[in-house]
């Protein structure tokens, strides 16, 4: 299931569904549905264009971002430990030197504010290597180098390395928060993710509060002409809120969440 569920998802965001109809139009116009095919084509790429524009990015990411919106580090509450989840490196595989960091590096350097800033002495750094199963290396031990570089030390970092996806974060959390007499937590991650999170660690029986990070829509995006213009982030960011929508919807089904 966990197979099919990362080889399947990229095929229902804008870009895969796109080439996925895509395909379905040039086939109907091949075979003789001309007008079916060209009428297909044109839906498909009007949604592209949608989808790729900031406006609809913002709209759709705020729909999920409001719902645990993010608190500054200040105000932020003490919990026994910070629990960090994976997606913002790459691994440091040759001919890497050190671990790459991508857009969701936002939340590691939020983790170690919350940490120099007393709110917890220890931080869960969770995080497998679905992507390179034939390496023994982990996204937690790229997460923990980096969170050491930003000054948190070694021994404040708990690595949970076995992860694959959101509900293995929380289930081998909850167990590793058990093993070290935890009871409540920070939870740090991305705010289009912190819906589903949320979602699946309170299932897990755990007393987590959310500290969110990584805010795509940050109330910049209007009926400006500009907000229509396509974009080729804000294509990523349509994606990423549409696989969270569809993620949550996945997880309730599963009763995950």
């Amino acid at each position: 299931m966990f197979a099919a569920d990362k080889y399947l998802t990229p095929f229902l965001n804008p870009l895969g569904l796109g080439l996925i109809l895509g395909l379905l139009a040039l086939l109907l116009v091949r075979f003789g549905r001309k007008r079916a095919g060209l009428g297909l084509l044109l839906v498909t790429l009007i949604g592209l264009y949608a989808a790729s524009t900031p406006f609809v990015a913002g709209w759709l990411a705020g729909i999920l971002e409001r719902q645990y919106p993010p608190v500054a580090v200040v105000a932020s509450p003490t919990a026994d430990v910070i629990v960090l989840l994976g997606g913002a490196t790459a691994g440091a595989l040759p001919p890497r030197q050190d671990p790459d960091l991508n857009e969701h590096a936002d939340r590691l350097m939020h983790a170690a504010d919350l940490y120099k800033a007393g709110k917890s002495k220890f931080i869960i750094a969770s995080g497998g290597n679905w992507r390179h199963p034939g390496s023994d290396h982990s996204e937690a031990q790229d997460m923990r180098d980096v969170l050491m570089r930003f000054g948190v030390p070694s021994e404040a970092i708990l690595m949970e390395p076995n992860s694959r996806d959101t509900n293995e974060n929380a289930a081998f959390s909850a167990t590793l928060m058990q093993q070290q007499h935890f009871a409540t937590a920070l939870l740090v991650t991305s705010g289009t993710h912190m819906p589903r999170s949320m979602a699946v660690f309170r299932h897990a029986g755990l007393d987590v509060t959310a500290s969110a990070t990584d805010i795509i829509d940050a109330g910049t995006v209007d009926w400006l002409p500009l907000d229509w213009l396509p974009d080729p982030g804000a294509l990523v960011h349509t994606s990423e809120a549409l696989r969270e929508l569809i993620g949550t919807a996945y997880y309730r089904l599963r009763g995950w969440a």
